[in-house]
């Protein structure tokens, strides 16, 4: 089967969030918590991975384009119907894709289920709010529903920096200019540095990925901007320890002290699957008190997690006081709970 035809009989089930295709190779999909083959055994013919990505991104040989790139490649592709991020790799030297499916619309803040302090940290007039989490943990959707947020609510110039773009936003009060990395713009760095000679209010990147990207977002920050961004860690904390490890020596110093000053808050989220096999958003939320402020000036990491142990007054939520709360709610079991803590033997 040719990969078309196949992207259309699988996006046919609106259950299906993610796709895998190797060429000449079975098709695999993901609804739910569940990998599996098609059920129908779609598959593709040997050379139609191939062909399709020459005609549809690299124009050209994709092996020799991807080993050029590292070995890996982003990009957005759109269906009459649908949109999807794919990202296309080499495996032994065999050309594989991924492809996840993409909404048009953003969320409501309130339909994530998550606590509504994270929405009022995180739209504050000017600073740096970090959405963080594993892959698939849900980060671009609660960064969207914030924009959707601002968009409905303010009066700015949000410009959103993405590789690639996921979500697309219609002008309400807001002027929304979407840049895509390596179709608008060759780098987030090139891209950032540009955004603050275009009168932006808001500025979201899409993944800060390495110290210079970090350091234009801190400056962005701390010269009256808000900046949304999202990084890969395992927890509030480890992002502090993470935002650390861009820099060394006296620039590190003078780093976190800036990142101290200006953070908003964190949100590191964990997503799992309930009883009923929905989708729950798990969070953890660092508020930034002073003597919290204090400790990332001076990158104390224990200090943090100590300070968010006992500041649930203060808004501070950890993992496994949410995983708790679903667990005498109902909606997970001890199992469940245990599985995803960050101390199983206290839950």
């Amino acid at each position: 089967m040719n990969l078309a035809t196949a992207l259309e009989a699988v996006l046919s089930d609106p259950d299906v969030t993610d796709i895998h295709f190797t060429d000449g190779g079975a098709v695999w999909i993901r609804s739910g918590r569940s990998l599996i083959p098609h059920p129908e055994g779609i598959a593709l013919e040997p050379g139609e991975l191939n062909s399709w990505l020459a005609d549809n991104h690299f124009h050209n040989d994709p092996i020799a384009s991807l080993s050029e790139l590292g070995g890996d490649a982003d990009f957005a592709y759109s269906t009459p119907n649908c949109r999807l991020r794919a990202q296309a790799f080499l495996s032994g030297g065999r050309l594989c894709m991924a492809m996840r499916r993409l909404s048009d619309n953003a969320i409501e803040f309130s339909q994530l289920g998550l606590p509504e302090q994270v929405l009022n940290l995180a739209v504050r007039p000017r600073g740096i709010f970090l959405v963080t989490g594993q892959t698939g943990s849900g980060k671009s959707t609660t960064l969207a529903s914030i924009i959707n947020h601002l968009n409905r609510n303010e009066q700015q110039h949000i410009i959103t920096i993405e590789d690639p773009v996921e979500y697309l936003y219609e002008n309400d009060r807001c002027l929304i200019t979407q840049r895509e990395v390596k179709r608008d713009t060759t780098s987030y760095v090139r891209a950032l540095r540009a955004a603050l000679r275009e009168d932006p209010d808001t500025i979201l990147i899409g993944e800060i990925r390495d110290r210079e990207t970090m350091e234009i977002a801190l400056s962005a920050a701390e010269t009256g901007h808000l900046v949304l961004a999202t990084l890969h860690t395992n927890g509030a904390a480890a992002t502090v320890e993470r935002v650390a490890s861009f820099f060394e020596g006296t620039v590190k110093a003078a780093a976190m002290s800036v990142f101290g000053s200006v953070i908003n808050g964190i949100v590191c989220q964990q997503r799992l699957f309930d009883k009923e096999g929905k989708t729950v958003i798990v969070p953890e939320v660092m508020v930034p008190t002073d003597a919290i402020r204090n400790n990332i000036r001076k990158s104390e990491i224990i200090q943090i997690i100590q300070a968010m142990r006992m500041g649930s007054r203060d808004g501070q939520l950890l993992f496994d006081t949410a995983l708790r709360d679903l667990m005498s709610s109902g909606r997970i079991d001890y199992e469940t709970a245990c599985f995803y803590a960050t101390e199983p033997d206290q839950i």
